[in-house]
């Protein structure tokens, strides 16, 4: 858990309504999360290879990063990343299977059949990993209407078990970036100043 600190509501008691001040408040703490939200957004992809739209929601829709808004009474804007660990099939996985090469999005052919028969994938950007040749992508159901596409590798020889192959979680994802110190730029370079301008649009109503 992150906690700022904010300055200005003292002096603003000394110039405009409790209602005022109280729905400004609200209004400006639901701002600052929405920026908070894009950062993090911006910190993760900028450095992980995954794309905004799939941080934003799961095969089932469920949302890895989301904003709780501050209402009436409850001056608290909370920015929530969960989730359990991402399939690399997030992060430009690709199958090569003779001359053709798949992703998660589409396939293609190549002129020449590649070296590599097996998988690769760019967690980081700019750095391809190879993963063992026993690793595929396939689709399974997730949820009651949704699918899933994942990285599985096999056990062994056989066909069966397999596993599906997983990275960190969102979380660390977010420890591993800039995401605080660029909230933190957030809150105390544009709070003050977006919430005396809210001030103002109220008080003017």
């Amino acid at each position: 858990m992150i906690t700022f600190k904010v300055t200005g509501i003292k002096e603003a008691r000394e110039l405009f309504s409790p209602k005022t001040i109280e729905k400004a408040v609200t209004r400006t703490l639901n701002e600052i999360g929405k920026k908070a939200r894009t950062a993090t957004i911006s910190a993760i992809t900028g450095k992980y290879n995954i794309k905004r739209g799939d941080l934003s929601e799961t095969s089932t829709g469920q949302n890895r990063i989301k904003l709780f808004a501050a209402s009436a009474g409850n001056n608290t804007a909370l920015l929530s990343i969960t989730g359990r660990p991402i399939s690399l099939s997030y992060f430009g996985a690709r199958q090569t299977v003779g001359n053709k090469v798949i992703t998660a999005k589409k396939g293609h052919k190549t002129k020449r059949a590649a070296k590599f028969q097996g998988m690769t994938v760019e967690i980081l950007k700019g750095k391809r990993t190879i993963l063992p040749k026993s690793s595929f992508l396939a689709g399974v159901k997730a949820g009651n209407s949704g699918l899933h596409l994942g990285v599985f590798q096999r056990k062994g020889k056989n066909r069966f078990p397999i596993f599906e192959k997983k990275m960190v979680t969102l979380p660390s994802m977010f420890n591993n970036t800039n995401a605080t110190e660029m909230i933190s730029k957030i809150v105390s370079g544009e709070f003050k100043t977006i919430f005396y301008r809210n001030l103002k649009w109220y008080d003017s109503k």
